[in-house]
């Protein structure tokens, strides 16, 4: 659109009052109605880019930015809310420059855009993301006690058991009494003597002995070893079995079955 330029918007009853309506001396709206608005470009004011900004426009716009992204976030459209974070806290990235008031100030909306965008990443269950934001933020302030929490929801979720309740209990220095830390603590040791038993099960099992197999029955009393060998000047009856040994040491067994005669050598 350009300048004096007018439209009709059309918003349908969803996007408008829905089921309730509006009523106001401006104007009424039944429930369920369809809205029309006439639309004229009166002024077009281009934002400034980064390099055209002071720092103090860098802060403000910063800041713009963020609460765009907090508007976002608490309607439901995270992809939006978490592009505003982003932009926000890279306006403002560099800073050395800036006055000690301006990087007291940076510093802040820094420090809550990366909180934002752990909070984003949690819900979408992007748990790298919140690692990394939160690490952001415990650079700048190590005792962070949202940064620590946050971070350690995530490292539950991945069962970095350790590192979870490493950055809870570093939050309970600070604050003992902390509820969302304590229950939190809680449910890590759950998951982790869950997780313990299950490694325990599986070693367990991995690791067991094998069943041994049955021995073999030994020679009966008759003297017949394994393999039907008969000991040297013995004669032993098996099964309806002749066993002999001749003079050459060389055992002729002739074992009879019932359809006729079979002789090994």
């Amino acid at each position: 659109m350009t300048k004096g330029e007018i439209a009709l918007v059309t918003i349908k009853p969803e996007y408008a009052f829905g089921e309730k309506g509006f009523d106001a001396p401006q104007a009424t709206v039944p429930p369920g109605e369809t809205v029309c608005y006439e639309v004229e470009v009166v002024e077009i004011v281009k934002s400034k880019d980064a390099w055209e900004m002071n720092d103090e426009d860098k802060v403000a716009s910063a800041e713009k930015k963020k609460e765009k992204g907090n508007k976002a976030f608490k309607e439901g459209n995270l992809k939006r809310a978490s592009s505003c974070y982003q932009k926000a806290s890279a306006a403002i990235s560099i800073d050395k420059n800036f006055s000690e008031e301006l990087k007291r100030q940076s510093q802040v909306v820094k420090k809550s855009c990366f909180l934002n965008l752990a909070a984003v990443g949690l819900k979408l269950k992007d748990y790298k993301e919140v690692k990394s934001n939160c690490a952001k933020v415990l650079e700048m302030e190590p005792s962070n006690m949202k940064a620590l929490y946050r971070r350690a929801q995530a490292y539950h979720a991945t069962q970095d058991y350790q590192e979870a309740e490493a950055d809870v209990k570093k939050g309970l220095l600070d604050e003992p009494t902390d509820k969302d830390l304590l229950i939190l603590s809680k449910r890590i040791k759950v998951s982790q003597k869950e997780s313990d038993a299950k490694a325990a099960k599986m070693y367990s099992k991995m690791f067991a002995p094998s069943k041994s197999k049955p021995a073999d029955e030994k020679a009966d009393k008759d003297g017949v070893a394994d393999g039907g060998q008969v000991a040297e000047g013995e004669e032993a009856k098996q099964g309806g079995a002749d066993a002999t040994t001749d003079m050459s040491g060389v055992l002729d067994v002739k074992a009879t079955i019932a359809s006729g005669k079979a002789v090994m050598h």
